[in-house]
């Protein structure tokens, strides 16, 4: 009987890996443990350039498990789980909106912003949204219009370069920034320091598009300093665009 002891064992194990391939292979399991990554959606807070006109809600695009295109609308605050196919790049985005205002995204570019994993595949990882990510998800989906794959560039670190650099990028619109690096000409110096100082008009509590835009609201004055070309500002019933010239400013408001 000792003899057969080995045998049993042997017998006993592979009998246990059968039942384990047969649950890994079976569609149950293979596809949301193995093709489909679940995703926690947790988005940034409210920068201080947006005070007095916080979003209301937040608009979150991506691309689910079968490759469609999938939008869902979150309260300031709120969560939600996301599926996306596993390991395949894309660049996920939250827009802030509110009262009929949409400022500057908030990004999340997977795989590259996600933090490191549990060891099991089936286990759901956070995804934390960043604003820096917003701007370089806005550049990946201009480089997939150029035919480019996204993943061959560190786009996280286009926006920390911006603002290291005492600059806003957004100033540097994201198709610019996809065709300098689709051309192999970007460099960090084509993000422009904000140097024209440009007095908000009275009666309304200005918000910038951007979340990297500093306003200065210590005096009876709000003031803001705008690189050359256009920005966006909201109140909670208007919009504002300036147009940033050499010689001077020209710009236009409207109610919404």
């Amino acid at each position: 009987m000792i003899a057969f002891k080995p045998i049993l064992r042997a017998i006993r194990l592979m009998a246990g890996l059968a039942c384990l391939a047969s649950a890994i292979c079976s569609c149950r399991y293979i596809q949301p443990c193995f093709f489909v990554h679940s995703l926690i959606v947790v988005l940034p807070e409210s920068p201080f350039a947006w005070d007095g006109i916080a979003p209301d809600r937040w608009r979150v695009e991506w691309k689910d498990a079968e490759s469609e295109k999938r939008e869902a609308f979150l309260p300031a605050g709120g969560r939600t789980r996301i599926e996306v196919p596993r390991g395949e790049f894309q660049a996920i985005l939250a827009y802030p909106e509110s009262m009929g205002a949409v400022f500057k995204p908030a990004g999340f570019l997977y795989p590259e912003d996600l933090g490191p994993s549990g060891p099991w595949p089936w286990a759901e990882d956070v995804a934390v949204f960043s604003y820096e990510s917003g701007y370089g998800s806005e550049v990946a989906r201009h480089l997939e219009v150029l035919g480019m794959r996204p993943s061959a560039y560190t786009l996280s670190s286009l926006g920390e370069a911006a603002i290291s650099g005492g600059a806003d990028p957004w100033d540097l619109p994201p198709w610019k920034a996809a065709r300098a690096l689709a051309g192999g000409t970007f460099r960090k110096s084509l993000f422009v320091r904000a140097l024209h100082e440009f007095a908000l008009p009275d009666g309304e509590t200005w918000a910038p598009e951007s979340p990297f835009k500093s306003i200065d609201r210590s005096g009876a004055a709000h003031r803001v300093f705008l690189a050359e070309g256009l920005s966006l500002f909201h109140s909670e019933r208007s919009s504002l665009l300036v147009d940033m010239r050499e010689d001077g400013a020209r710009f236009m408001a409207w109610e919404r």
